[in-house]
């Protein structure tokens, strides 16, 4: 029998949450939740279950980025994504710097298997968007 894969998605911010809205007033919530529902709902294919460790209705801001992933840890996840667009906290984008694109971060202390994911996941996101890659980067998640 195939592994079920334990997937779990936030969606970064609440909908509420100070600053975190794009200049036209679309909050970062309404992107990164549209970007989980397609992750959802494309997981279906695979032996994959997906859960929320957000609000799904973004009414109140996630925990803390350390909880939620205590919350999957503690639940079994395979996988853990949370989903963000990086709107500046004032709204407005950097003046003369690109900073579109894509990134994928994983913890400092990633597995290889956790890499090789990571960097799959990165590759089809670039691919599928056409937006520029600005690569994987490591943090103390």
């Amino acid at each position: 029998m195939d592994k079920i894969y334990k997937i779990y998605l936030d969606a970064g911010h609440g909908k509420h949450t100070t600053g975190k809205c794009t200049p036209d007033g679309i909050s970062e919530w309404e992107l990164n939740n549209k970007v989980c529902l397609y992750i959802a709902n494309n997981l279906v294919k695979y032996n994959a279950i997906v859960y929320r460790c957000d609000d799904t209705t973004g009414e109140t801001d996630p925990m803390p980025v350390s909880k939620r992933l205590v919350v999957a840890d503690e639940g079994g996840a395979d996988v853990c994504i949370s989903v963000h667009h990086n709107i500046r906290g004032d709204g407005s984008f950097q003046a003369g710097k690109d900073t579109t694109g894509v990134e994928v971060f994983i913890g400092t202390d990633y597995t290889e298997d956790s890499k090789d994911l990571a960097n799959k996941i990165l590759s089809n996101m670039v691919n599928n968007t056409q937006m520029r890659n600005r690569g994987l980067k490591t943090a103390d998640l």
